[in-house]
């Protein structure tokens, strides 16, 4: 059980947040679509599951987190700008909210 499959979710989750966005240039609407897309499984692997919820920072960019189907994992976190997808992924030992 590596990080490598959240990692890939997490980056998958990231992109169609942003193809999301670009059709419509509306966050609401972008996040709305994204929790519905997240809430199907859709970036949900053997280890590791994104969540729905999108929360904007202080300086512009969004973050989205994973979830494990073991508590025995880590969480890990994205941390991205909309505009040129640039990101970080961080890993926590719970749930850092």
């Amino acid at each position: 059980m590596t990080r490598s499959e959240g990692e890939q979710l997490l980056g998958s989750a990231r992109d169609y947040f942003r193809v999301e966005f670009s059709k419509t240039k509306d966050i609401e609407a972008t996040k709305r679509h994204f929790t519905e897309a997240a809430e199907k499984g859709e970036f949900e692997g053997k280890y590791y599951r994104v969540v729905g919820e999108v929360k904007r920072l202080p300086d512009g960019r969004f973050e989205l987190k994973t979830n494990n189907h073991d508590d025995q994992l880590q969480v890990g976190v994205i941390r991205f700008s909309v505009g040129s997808g640039s990101s970080e992924i961080e890993w926590f030992n719970g749930d850092p909210d």
